[in-house]
């Protein structure tokens, strides 16, 4: 969604363990970063054993836009040093506040139930989850092997 296109991960590595809740099978803290062909790379952790929502975050060469959770807003916050004049026309040059409407899961859910009355492509289409669920898998694969793990987009194999 956010890179305008579905991409595979190259490398995902991940880490965390059991730290606050011995009884349970899944880490209660858990961290795990993907690497991507095309210059990004995703950063995700989370804990069970702390009650703060870490921010939704998209850091960005120019700016960088905070999803807040709790007030559903977003901040768009630009990057002066390197602001370029297409993103200063754009957005300005001080942070933004927007507050979304409708919310994204209610977005969501209209954009799939038009796509059933159209039977129409919904906005994120199949590929899309397939790809993201490439990363989500090879993280849960690097956190129990521990260790950093390779994708082939050719055969879709990991080593």
């Amino acid at each position: 969604m956010v890179w305008g296109e579905p991409q595979l991960p190259t490398t995902v590595t991940a880490s965390g363990g059991i730290y606050a809740f011995p009884d349970r099978e899944v880490p209660d803290t858990f961290h795990m970063m993907a690497e991507y062909s095309k210059g990004f790379s995703l950063v995700m952790t989370g804990s069970m054993a702390n009650g703060y929502l870490t921010p939704l975050t998209i850091r960005g060469r120019e700016g960088t836009i905070v999803f807040d959770r709790v007030d559903n807003t977003l901040l768009l916050r630009p990057e002066k040093p390197v602001m370029t004049n297409q993103y200063k026309s754009r957005f300005g040059d001080s942070d933004i506040i927007i507050s979304p409407e409708p919310t994204h899961e209610w977005a969501h859910l209209l954009n799939f139930l038009e796509c059933v009355r159209s039977r129409s492509k919904t906005h994120i289409d199949a590929v899309t989850g397939a790809y993201a669920q490439v990363a989500i898998t090879m993280g849960v694969q690097a956190y129990r092997q521990k260790r950093m793990l390779k994708f082939n987009p050719q055969d879709w194999t990991v080593s």
